[in-house]
């Protein structure tokens, strides 16, 4: 029975990982389209472009095995092949552009070499070949004879790489995988409470009820307003008290204006009747 609810957990866990990526798709796909054009730009403007030279050998006699791959690409026939192009070339660049390969069910050897430069290229698969043929007649205790010349290295009549559409779509899927990963990182590590289900998992508390975002909303805004009603109501309340006093005050000196004016006035009807 415990099996079976922790099963249920995992599972419900799954779908709730599943559907944070799903709300935030948006955001995983931006996330691969960035990354892609940056990839694409990149490979574009900065990565320099790869020629491809080949050359072939024909082993007249006994069989191709792997022991022509080693000495073709050994230390002494691609340091000899350095020092005779003296383009200050080391074993380890020329080990790194340097391939052999045997087809199957044939006796031939294929040569490649992959360079920046295009005529370069082709110059290193040529003395490749002619090093590596005494080479090989002297180890393998070989006929000259036996080592035929099948095909000279081919001057490239195209960039052979970089490959930008394989780049920008690994750049693509890494962009979209690494926001997942976020995501689910900043999901897992929130163990912030947000559902009654959450109340139940970590506290271990039963809720009673649960009060509704736009409730809630609701009840502020009328706080608010009731709040800004109030202000207004004693603001006119002031204001009223304010224009009664004016008032007063204004009739108040009408009266002083009116009794200075009539005691003027029987001044000077006291003074006629004094002339006469």
């Amino acid at each position: 029975m415990q099996d079976n609810r922790y099963e249920e957990e995992i599972e419900i866990d799954l779908v709730e990982l599943f559907m944070q990526l799903v709300r935030r798709w948006w955001l995983i796909a931006l996330s691969a389209i960035v990354f892609g054009a940056a990839g694409f730009l990149w490979t574009k403007f900065q990565v320099p472009e790869e020629y491809r030279s080949t050359t072939e050998l024909f082993i007249m006699s006994g069989n191709v095995t792997k022991d022509f791959a080693y000495l073709i690409t050994s230390r002494d026939v691609l340091e000899e092949v350095g020092a005779e192009l003296g383009m200050g070339e080391s074993y380890e660049s020329l080990a790194g552009k340097v391939s052999v390969e045997t087809p199957d069910g044939t006796r031939v050897i294929e040569i490649t070499v992959t360079d920046s430069d295009p005529g370069r290229a082709q110059t290193i698969a040529n003395k490749v070949r002619e090093v590596a043929s005494v080479q090989i007649v002297n180890v393998m205790a070989l006929e000259p004879e036996s080592i035929k010349v099948a095909g000279l290295a081919n001057y490239p009549a195209g960039p052979s790489g970089p490959d930008i559409p394989k780049r920008t779509l690994m750049c693509f899927l890494i962009g979209g995988f690494l926001c997942c990963g976020v995501i689910l990182a900043v999901y897992l590590l929130d163990d912030s409470i947000k559902t009654p289900e959450d109340v139940e998992n970590y506290l271990k508390l039963s809720t009673l009820g649960m009060i509704p975002e736009r409730e809630e909303k609701d009840r502020q805004r009328d706080g608010r307003a009731a709040e800004s009603g109030g202000r207004r109501n004693g603001l006119h309340s002031e204001n009223g008290g304010r224009n009664r006093e004016e008032g007063i005050l204004e009739e108040i000196s009408l009266e002083e204006v009116g009794v200075s004016a009539r005691g003027e006035e029987d001044r000077v009807n006291a003074g006629n009747r004094a002339v006469q």
